[in-house]
């Protein structure tokens, strides 16, 4: 009998490399791995940091080193607001 086969985890295995200078300014991220799954140009991500939320999308995706790497530019902006309670 075979083993159970599980689906993947929905962003795959987790060797991402997430890169940004100056994110707010820029307003572009490079993300790479080597055996995660490959984004597609279009995909839809979100980068939380203490500033706030940093929705993008992928505008490039080509080979690197073994992997992949993608470009994606910042779509919009959502500022962390203090909790008022």
């Amino acid at each position: 009998m075979d083993p159970v086969r599980r689906p993947p985890p929905p962003f795959g295995h987790h060797d991402y490399r997430i890169s940004y200078a100056h994110l707010a300014e820029g307003r572009e991220v490079s993300i790479s791995a080597v055996q995660a799954e490959r984004l597609v140009v279009g995909d839809g991500l979100n980068i939380e940091r203490s500033d706030g939320l940093y929705s993008m999308l992928v505008t490039e995706v080509a080979a690197s080193e073994g992997g992949w790497r993608a470009r994606c530019r910042v779509i919009d902006f959502h500022q962390n607001r203090p909790y008022e309670f």
